[in-house]
């Protein structure tokens, strides 16, 4: 018959007191494999044999669109504070203007034209079609003091810029 302590079913499986001394994670053994990690980082850092290696330039790339992007960014995640503020509805309103701006952008819009876009421009110009239009009913919708309809298509907005990026965008 196994054993058990007659409190151990009210205790959470979290609670420090629930572990046994042979369970408890070994803090000095964490440090010592942190300090050996950050010493090979450090040889790697200075290449092999501790001779400096030479990094090879990084491709030169347009920034054109990420300047863009950081701007669009900007105003969508300073949205998401005060999204449900009914005292911030015409900055909302603003910002989602901005953003639609940003969508129909002469260079946004003709990303895909360029000779260096390799992917599906059809889908691109969806995405980009679906965060201008969203960006517009949003506006609109916090123009009209419509919180509900503000917040589905912040959604929208939200799900266009992340769809987007999970098809085009290589390190997200």
């Amino acid at each position: 018959m196994k054993r058990t302590r007659p409190d151990s079913h009210h205790r959470r499986p979290w609670d420090p007191g629930n572990l046994r001394a042979a369970d408890r994670p070994d803090r000095s053994a964490a440090r010592r494999l942190a300090a050996a990690l950050l010493c090979v980082a450090g040889a790697l850092g200075s290449g092999c044999g501790g001779q400096p290696q030479a990094l090879e330039p990084a491709p030169p790339r347009d920034l054109a669109l990420l300047e863009l992007m950081i701007k669009l960014q900007a105003l969508h995640r300073g949205m998401e504070p005060v999204l449900r503020s009914e005292a911030h509805l015409p900055q909302l309103a603003e910002a989602a203007r901005g953003i639609a701006s940003l969508a129909s952008d002469p260079l946004f819009e003709g990303w895909v034209r360029r000779p260096d876009f390799q992917r599906d421009p059809t889908r691109f110009e969806a995405f980009r079609v679906h965060l201008l239009d969203s960006a517009q009913q949003a506006a609109e919708a916090a123009e009209a003091g419509d919180r509900e309809r503000l917040h589905r298509f912040y959604a929208q907005i939200d799900g266009s810029c992340v769809a987007c990026h999970k098809r085009y965008l290589e390190t997200y």
